[in-house]
């Protein structure tokens, strides 16, 4: 899209996976490493209401933008 080259991908070898299991507790892993608990919970919640805030001050849409129609397929 920009024109310049595709650098290559390297996926990640160890990643970490925060994982609710309801009643405000939580898993996480990484590599080998495994821990679990209501601070877990808290810690993943933290990530996660930082992440949506994100979204919540949002600029307005153009005006053209709300006038455009829906791309084809989309109902």
């Amino acid at each position: 899209m920009t024109g310049r080259p595709l650098s290559p991908y390297r996926p990640q070898t160890k990643w970490l996976a925060l994982i609710s299991t309801g009643d405000r507790h939580a898993v996480a892993s990484r590599g080998g490493l495994f821990l679990a608990g209501d601070w877990v919970w808290r810690w993943k919640d933290g990530i996660d209401r930082r992440f949506m805030a994100k979204f919540n001050d949002l600029p307005p849409m153009e005006e053209d933008a709300m006038r455009r129609p829906a791309p084809a397929g989309w109902h």
